[in-house]
């Protein structure tokens, strides 16, 4: 099931277009970075002093597995958040 979100071609995206109810993976900014700890998720790049962004294609890559777990929890009942 293809994701509404668009990512751009090349380049880099935020955090606000990556996570959250209108982003690409429906978690929360500490589960994210909790799953950046772990390893689950991509590493960000430093874009300036208080400034960073995640490499698109480290981004696209996590797609499929994201629409099958989500399409996993619907499945279980949930509505639709990560398990």
């Amino acid at each position: 099931m293809p994701h509404p979100i668009h990512l751009p071609p090349e380049g880099f995206v935020r955090l606000k277009d990556i996570i959250g109810p209108t982003g690409l993976i429906p978690m929360c900014r500490s589960s994210f970075y909790a799953g950046i700890k772990d390893g689950r998720f991509p590493k960000p790049v430093k874009l300036g002093p208080r400034t960073v962004a995640w490499r698109v294609d480290e981004i696209r890559e996590l797609e499929p597995v994201l629409n099958w777990r989500i399409e996993r929890s619907r499945c279980r009942g949930g509505r639709g958040k990560l398990a």
